[in-house]
């Protein structure tokens, strides 16, 4: 059993570690735009190199780099997006890890690399600055605070971030296939409810929805997959979005009209949920 000072440092541990949470992001964000992972991806399989190789193939003059990126370097390790071979105090051979392989691009040229960068872009990062008002003053999400705007609208007027908002209005017509991917979290209850009620009235007897989304737990636990859910429920850029637990998609469905909901499977958090007019 913990003594009471394993307690209390443990207790301060975690707070500190919350403290200094925005750290890892923001150098996880810089390996990205350095292509760090690439450059050790593109050196082979299994490839190890040290901080002085990788430099070797930045843009740079700057002879405190190594040192420096060495530091980022041990701290991506920490977080088990490296694995670290250790020769000696100041000679270190850094090697991908498994989950850092999503951060390459993959046989069809897609990573994680681009999703790392936008919801690090400096314009999310100033939203949450705005945090505080918006529970306090209300008038929008913090996005909307921070840059007077809703996402779409600012999306348009900025095309560097690499994303395209498409137009369209569910709650008034429904597409010929039902399947709605990562869009009921930016709804409230009632347009939720709303589109529901369209895709009922769009469906044949034996028709069903299919969403595609997070479940958000019950309870708030301490795991990772509770932690990813609820930081993706706290985004700033919807003022009215959220994610839902089971039973709060169970009670939307049965007001549409719906028989009820079946979670058909589930892939790195994300389930596939099937609202059936008849079960």
């Amino acid at each position: 059993m913990a003594t009471t000072m394993e307690e209390e440092e443990s207790h301060e541990l975690l707070a500190m570690e919350m403290v200094t949470a925005s750290v890892a992001p923001m150098v996880l964000k810089a390996a990205v735009e350095l292509h760090v992972f690439d450059i050790i991806a593109e050196a082979g399989a299994g490839a190890c190199l040290s901080t002085h190789d990788i430099v070797s193939r930045l843009p740079t003059q700057n002879p405190d780099a190594p040192r420096l990126l060495d530091c980022m370097m041990r701290l991506l390790v920490s977080h088990s997006l490296l694995t670290c071979t250790v020769l000696s105090h100041d000679h270190k051979l850094y090697h991908l890890a498994p989950a850092s392989k999503l951060l390459i691009k993959n046989k069809d040229g897609a990573s994680f690399a681009p999703y790392v960068q936008v919801l690090m872009h400096q314009s999310i990062i100033n939203s949450w600055y705005y945090l505080k008002e918006s529970i306090l003053d209300g008038g929008g999400s913090p996005f909307y605070k921070a840059h007077g705007m809703i996402v779409e609208d600012y999306l348009g007027k900025n095309p560097k971030l690499g994303v395209e908002f498409v137009a369209g209005d569910m709650l008034t017509s429904i597409p010929d296939a039902i399947l709605m991917k990562h869009i009921t979290h930016n709804c409230d209850d009632e347009d939720f409810l709303k589109l529901l009620k369209n895709c009922y009235k769009a469906l044949p007897d034996y028709g069903k929805v299919i969403v595609v989304d997070l479940i958000s737990p019950t309870y708030p636990e301490t795991n990772v997959a509770s932690k990813f859910i609820l930081q993706m429920e706290m985004s700033c850029l919807n003022p009215t979005g959220k994610e839902r637990p089971k039973e709060q998609f169970t009670a939307l469905a049965r007001e549409a009209g719906f028989a009820g909901i079946a979670v058909a499977c589930c892939a790195y958090l994300y389930s596939v949920i099937e609202f059936h007019k008849l079960m």
